[in-house]
């Protein structure tokens, strides 16, 4: 997968939680979970992959991006980043 698909499927991903307004569940799993957060990717690979794949979702692709600590972080991010971004044009 390149950097750009990365940057991509991360952006999506940020953009659905802020837009949800379930960033603070989000990333508090997501610190919480880090460690693991590996394993649980794997697992994902095996587990709920084919199914999302069945449905036309890259599931593969989605679950090897978040098998890499760098980009876990680079989600948390975003995360914060779009939210903030939104609390500022609310508040204006």
């Amino acid at each position: 997968m390149d950097m750009m698909n990365e940057s991509a499927i991360i952006e999506k991903v940020a953009r659905i939680v802020v837009q949800r307004r379930i960033e603070v569940p989000v990333i508090f799993y997501l610190e919480a979970t880090k460690p693991s957060l590996a394993v649980q990717a794997a697992m994902g690979t095996i587990f709920i992959a084919p199914f999302l794949e069945a449905f036309g979702i890259r599931g593969y692709e989605i679950f090897k991006l978040f098998m890499r600590m760098e980009n876990i972080e680079k989600l948390i991010i975003r995360i914060k980043e779009l939210a903030a971004e939104r609390d500022k044009a609310v508040s204006q």
